[in-house]
């Protein structure tokens, strides 16, 4: 998979996942990027990420157990 850029929230960058990772992904389209998919293990920000039209896969990691929603199928 080419990429071009890797992105992570530094420790005093307090705000819901969902919220951070929509900004994100709202900056590197206005930055010119073709954002053709995604992978995430919180269920929700699947869920955000599809919203959005983004593909988006959802790679179980065990960590959010019971918060995993219905709606996102394992693949």
């Amino acid at each position: 998979i080419r990429h071009d850029w890797l992105i992570l929230r530094g420790p005093r960058q307090g705000a819901p996942s969902t919220e951070w990772k929509a900004g994100q992904l709202e900056l590197l389209r206005a930055a010119g990027a073709e954002i053709q998919l995604c992978a995430d293990d919180d269920p929700r920000n699947v869920e955000m990420m599809r919203g959005l039209g983004i593909p988006t896969l959802y790679i179980p990691s065990g960590y959010y157990g019971e918060r995993a929603s219905a709606s996102v199928e394992y693949r």
